[in-house]
């Protein structure tokens, strides 16, 4: 990303069959989101099996969007807040968001604050940070469960995977 380094490692690969990711993006290329609001930068997931036919129980997945700023530039935590706040209402009003409160909390990774929060009606766990004045970068994390149990003893093992990944993101 320009002079900005994201790198994230994982203590076992991920699946090979659906990894997509793009080796640079430049923040200063505004082309990059003429068709949609985002660019998908890294999507990857692990699948995780049981039983005697080793069936899939559940996948975990991971994904790195990189968005615009559309309200303000970015130079704070707060102005992230902010412009996360906006891209929800914009986006996701088409799912059902109505404009509800959602709680952000502030997390040291590797040096850097993010800001960790839970997107509405959706569901799944989202990091944030700025990559500059005018882009943000988020990492997504979703579960996948096709057991039905409760709690499904995959999402143990999926959630300690994540944890180490998640610990492992640079942004230099």
């Amino acid at each position: 990303m320009d002079e900005r380094v994201f790198s994230i490692s994982t203590p076992i690969p991920p699946d090979n069959e659906f990894v997509t990711y793009r080796p640079s993006l430049s923040l200063q290329d505004s082309a990059l989101f003429e068709k949609a609001n985002e660019v998908k930068a890294l999507n990857v997931h692990w699948t995780f099996r049981s039983g005697l036919l080793r069936q899939v129980a559940g996948v975990a997945e991971l994904k790195v969007h990189l968005y615009p700023a559309h309200e303000n530039e970015i130079k704070s935590s707060a102005d992230l807040r902010a412009e996360l706040l906006s891209a929800f209402k914009r986006e996701l009003v088409k799912v059902g968001y109505t404009g509800g409160p959602v709680q952000f909390y502030r997390v040291v990774i590797n040096g850097r604050t993010w800001l960790t929060y839970e997107v509405p009606v959706i569901g799944v766990r989202e990091f944030a940070i700025a990559v500059s004045d005018t882009r943000y970068l988020t990492v997504q994390l979703a579960y996948i469960d096709n057991t039905r149990e409760k709690p499904a003893a995959w999402r143990k093992e999926a959630a300690e995977l994540m944890e180490k990944v998640i610990g492992s993101i640079r942004v230099d």
